[in-house]
C-alpha cells in the first residue's frame, strides 16, 4: 500500500536564464510558467508537503500565495547556470534534515507547464509498485528513425548510436524514447552518497504533445496553444 509519508515534493526555480528572460515568470493565460508546474505539484494527492527553491523574490511571492513552502533558502553559489539538481537537491536534503523524514522525492521541472497533478500521482504509483531506485519521464522517438542517428568524437570519426544502423525504418523496433524533465523520482538515500538515478531506472511513458520543457520561444508558443483553454491533459 502507498505510503504518503514516504514522499515529498520539489521544484527548483532561480531568477537567471539563459535562452529567454525570466523564463519562469513568462505566462501563459495571465499565468506563469512556474505557476503551472508548481501548482500540479501541490495538488497532487500523494505530496503532502512540496518545497520550492528559489533565489527570486517573485518566485518566493508566487509560492506564499499558493501555499508552497519556499523557506529553504538557495545559496548563491548553488543558484548558477552550472549548478546540478544532485548539488542543490543534496544541500536542501541536509539543511532542512529530510533524510530520516522521508524515502523519495518527487521533482518537478519549472519550466513544464504542462505537467499535471494526475500525471505526478500516475508516477508515484507506478514507482511505488517498483522496486526502482528512480523514475524519469520520456515520450516515443517517432520521428526519426534511431537507426540513422549517430555521433562523432574529436576525430570526426562516427559511431551508430544503435548496432543495428542497416536496418530499414520499416523494421526498426521502436523502443526509444526521448526523456523529458516534467517528473523525476530519485531516492534521497542514493542522494546523500552522492548518485541521481542509481542503477535501477523505471520511465514513465507520455503523450508526445504534452512534453514540452520550455528552452526557447518556439516551446513556449507551443505551450500557449496547448495551454490556450486550460490543460487539457486533467480533462
Amino acid at each position: 500500500m502507498l505510503n504518503k509519508k514516504d514522499y515529498f515534493g520539489f521544484i527548483a526555480a532561480r531568477s537567471g536564464s539563459k535562452g529567454i528572460k525570466n523564463k519562469n515568470l513568462r505566462k501563459i493565460n495571465k499565468v506563469s510558467i512556474f505557476e503551472w508546474a508548481a501548482s500540479a505539484l501541490i495538488r497532487s494527492k500523494y505530496l503532502d508537503y512540496s518545497f520550492c527553491a528559489s533565489d527570486d523574490d517573485r518566485i518566493k511571492k508566487i509560492c506564499n500565495r499558493i501555499n508552497l513552502n519556499c523557506e529553504y533558502y538557495r545559496k548563491a553559489d548553488l543558484s548558477g547556470d552550472k549548478t546540478t539538481i544532485l548539488s542543490l537537491l543534496k544541500d536542501f536534503i541536509e539543511d532542512f534534515n529530510i533524510l530520516n523524514k522521508f524515502k523519495y522525492v518527487v521533482l518537478v521541472q519549472a519550466t513544464t507547464p504542462t505537467v499535471t497533478f494526475k500525471l505526478i500521482d500516475s508516477c508515484i504509483e507506478k514507482f511505488d509498485k517498483s522496486n526502482a531506485e528512480s523514475l524519469i519521464t520520456g515520450y516515443r522517438f517517432t520521428s526519426v528513425n534511431p537507426a540513422i542517428l549517430y555521433k562523432i568524437n574529436s576525430d570526426d570519426k562516427v559511431f551508430f548510436l544503435d548496432d543495428k544502423y542497416d536496418q530499414q525504418r520499416q523494421s526498426f523496433e521502436n523502443n526509444f524514447f526521448l526523456r523529458v524533465g516534467m517528473v523525476y523520482i530519485f531516492s534521497i538515500s542514493n542522494i546523500i552518497n552522492g548518485q541521481l538515478y542509481g542503477s535501477n531506472i523505471i520511465h514513465y511513458e507520455i503523450p508526445q504533445e504534452l512534453g514540452i520543457n520550455i528552452d526557447e520561444i518556439k516551446d513556449l508558443y507551443q505551450a500557449r496553444k496547448i495551454l490556450s483553454e486550460g490543460n487539457i491533459f486533467e480533462k
